[in-house]
């Protein structure tokens, strides 16, 4: 009779300590901070011309980035102004600069400040290449440094 109570007891014990792990690790997991990165392949690193900015076609719909290939560095630069957050930026071809179309704000090639009033320089994405793939952090924006 007696090792059925201990028996019964050590049973409670053990399904009682279950429930306090589980209840903690279900709060622990709740106030855990999530990391939310949004790596994309964006363009295969093999059609990145120098000096030529590409926007990828389908990334336009979550994130509009313009691609850049400077030397060997690679860029992400938000096509979205970075002072007026929904007029859209342009590459100019001809005068090879970014141009915003509500304000007519100018940018270099390198995302600098060229033209009319700008507050900083362009906003980016955090990018890098894995397996040939050019890879951008849609949820992540470096924002431009500050020009006064």
């Amino acid at each position: 009779m007696r090792s059925r109570y201990v028996l019964s007891l050590i049973t409670l014990t053990v399904a009682f300590i279950t429930l306090i792990a589980v209840v903690a690790v279900f709060f622990v997991a709740m106030l855990w901070p999530v990391s939310q990165s949004n790596w994309r392949n964006v363009i295969l690193f093999s059609e990145l011309r120098n000096g030529k900015p590409v926007q990828p076609d389908f990334i336009n719909d979550v994130t509009p980035v313009y691609i850049v290939k400077i030397d060997d560095e690679i860029k992400a630069f938000s096509r979205y102004a970075p002072f007026v957050s929904r007029c859209l930026l342009i590459w100019n071809e001809d005068r090879k600069i970014f141009a915003d179309t509500c304000g007519g704000v100018q940018f270099d090639i390198r995302g600098e400040y060229v033209g009319d009033p700008a507050e900083r320089t362009l906003d980016r994405h955090p990018v890098r290449v894995i397996d040939g793939w050019v890879q951008v952090e849609t949820s992540t924006t470096i924002r431009g440094r500050n020009l006064w």
